[in-house]
Formats: structure tokens, sequence, C-alpha cells
């Protein structure tokens, strides 16, 4: 079945609701499902949207998401433990074995670069720009058509931003480095050219 998204989120849909699906798990088992699915009013989509990671849907949903979760008192912890979700949620699935396969961090995230960041979204370009001894740094910037289409001078918002933090910390797992986090070096929303993230992994 196809269900529909409100008018404002119905166009230039170039995210996937696998993110999505994060937040909401962590969300349900956080803060139990009649949040979840007061938030879900709140946004006015039908949860069955989310039966599926691979749905289509405007960035606009996950912006609005985060915003109205920080109206509810969310912290920064939650907002990075939502995009951290990635892991458990996808790890089972053919992407999380894909990402499994392979043998060091570098490797990993040059195929997640190249090959697999439309499965989370297409509003953003990713690119390795340092491999450290302590760390990796990945680089982003919107894509033209998400500008385009969107009408918008930044795509996304810094909340979005945070979460993001979570889904890059957690992609060192898929090879057993449980100890890993990330941090944002460079923002867009603060005059840099890119926004960068850097992931420091331990096993």
């Amino acid at each position: 079945l196809e269900y529909t998204l409100p008018r404002k989120y119905d166009f230039a849909k170039f995210s996937k609701s696998r993110t999505i699906i994060n937040c909401l798990t962590y969300i349900e088992m956080k803060f139990g499902s009649e949040f979840r699915n007061t938030i879900l009013r709140e946004l006015q989509v039908d949860p069955r949207f989310f039966d599926s990671p691979d749905r289509q849907m405007n960035i606009g949903v996950l912006r609005d998401l985060c915003s109205l979760l920080a109206k509810f008192g969310m912290k920064e912890a939650d907002f990075i433990n939502m995009g951290k979700m990635s892991y458990f949620v996808n790890k089972e699935e053919g992407l999380g074995k894909d990402l499994g396969s392979h043998s060091n961090v570098i490797d990993l995230f040059a195929d997640i670069c190249e090959n697999h960041s439309d499965k989370f979204d297409q509003n953003f370009d990713y690119f390795i720009t340092k491999c450290e001894k302590d760390g990796i740094s990945i680089g982003s910037k919107p894509t033209e058509l998400a500008l385009d289409y969107l009408d918008v001078k930044e795509v996304g918002s810094s909340l979005t931003c945070i979460t993001k933090l979570g889904v890059f910390g957690s992609f060192p797992h898929y090879l057993n480095f449980l100890r890993s986090y990330a941090i944002k070096t460079k923002c867009m929303r603060q005059g840099d050219n890119i926004y960068e993230y850097k992931i420091f992994y331990t096993s």
C-alpha cells in the first residue's frame, strides 16, 4: 500500500524513512508508544508510512520531528542516541550485512559515501576529507537538486545535524568498534564551506 504524506512534505522527497524509523524506535523505547503516537499525530503523518525503511520522504519530516521533540524537552544526548539507533535498526537487514562485510573502517566509509548514502538521503553529497590515526572525517554538502527543489539556503537544521552525529558514530559498530562516536568539526551554518564530521573509534 502507498500511504501519502501531508502536502507540505509531499515534494522533494530525497530522504528515506529509514532515519525516522531510527528516531521512532528510540522514542518508543525511552518514552513509550503513546508518546510516539502523539508525536506522529502532531506531524500529521500516518504511522503506517514507516513500515518500510525505503519509503521516500521530504527532509522536512525529520526537521520538524526534531524541532517538536526539542519543544517537548529532549536533550542533545537524546538526539545523538536517536541517530545511534541506526545500527540496531539496520544491522540485520541487507544494508547492515553489506556494511559489516568490510575489513576496515576506511573502506566502510568509502563504501557508505560512494554506494550507500542514498539509502539514508539524497539531500547531501558525502565524501571522506581526512583519514588520521585517531579517526576519520566525513564531509558533506547539500546537493544542487535539494537546494533547488526545497528552495532553501540550508537543508535540514542544527538538530538534524546532532542526530546525524549519532548515525555517523554508529557506523563503526558494524565492524565491532562499539566505542565509536562523532563530533562536528565544520558547519556551513557557521560560515564553513562544508559540513564535516569526525568519527572516533576504538575496539
